[in-house]
């Protein structure tokens, strides 16, 4: 998809969202895209969505999705930045971090079949339990809550600082 034909999508789905939410992924567009990551949008099969995929130029590991859809907003930040000492997770309330632990899959089907893989993986302990995830999975979040917003804003500049 063309970059022009992408931003058209993306207004396009934006109208109708609320001002708050619609700024938010403007200005998280803008920052991604100034801070190293390259973009690619789908529109979904229906052509009541848009997936838009940032992944960073120099590393080449996805750092976030933003979905866009009639219905709402969510972004899926990955958890590159998990292993770091200034990780975004001590930050993190609670019921995120349990969303965090429930989302996704444990890298275990990879690292079966090349070892080597599941250093790859995001690693976090949650509650006393060692987790694993899947570095292809991001972990979806709704933007309707403006400190969740915040979180996510300073999860993203943390992923894009250990790049």
């Amino acid at each position: 998809m063309k970059k022009a034909d992408i931003y058209q999508y993306f207004h396009a789905f934006l109208a109708p969202h609320p001002v708050e939410i619609a700024g938010w992924m403007k200005d998280t567009d803008q920052f991604l895209c100034e801070n190293g990551c390259k973009l690619d949008a789908k529109p979904g099969s229906s052509g009541e969505s848009i997936l838009m995929t940032y992944t960073h130029r120099k590393s080449d590991k996805r750092i976030c999705r933003l979905y866009l859809g009639r219905e709402g907003c969510k972004a899926f930040p990955y958890g590159n930045s998990f292993a770091h000492e200034d990780s975004i997770l001590p930050h993190l309330p609670e019921y995120m971090l349990d969303a965090i632990s429930a989302a996704g899959r444990d890298c275990t089907g990879c690292a079966t079949k090349r070892p080597e893989i599941i250093t790859h993986s995001f690693r976090f302990t949650h509650k006393g339990k060692a987790y694993n995830k899947c570095r292809h999975e991001g972990f979806g979040f709704p933007l309707d809550n403006a400190a969740e917003r915040t979180l996510l804003t300073q999860w993203l500049e943390k992923e894009i600082a250990c790049m």
